[in-house]
């Protein structure tokens, strides 16, 4: 589930993963780890494909949280112009 939310003028969205809610930098971190790991040939191959799978799952959800705010920003915008 994604979330908008606003703390002062900033907008935030939150990406809810079970209990937890991790935000969209945290999600982009997330996987920027995934591919250090991926990258430095360390992991065995069953690891490495568990960590692709997770990394694609947050890259999913990076995608439907900028699409989220895509369609707010121009929400705002159309309801701006009337």
């Amino acid at each position: 589930m994604h979330t908008l939310f606003r703390r002062g003028k900033k907008c935030y969205y939150r990406i809810t993963k079970g209990n937890y809610d991790m935000s969209y930098e945290e999600s982009v971190k997330k996987v920027e780890d995934i591919i250090g790991q991926l990258g430095s040939g360390e992991l065995p191959l069953d690891k490495a494909v568990e960590a692709f799978k997770q990394g694609m799952n947050e890259l999913e959800s990076c995608r439907k949280a900028l699409e989220n705010a895509k369609m707010t920003v121009k929400d705002a915008g159309e309801t701006d112009n009337e």
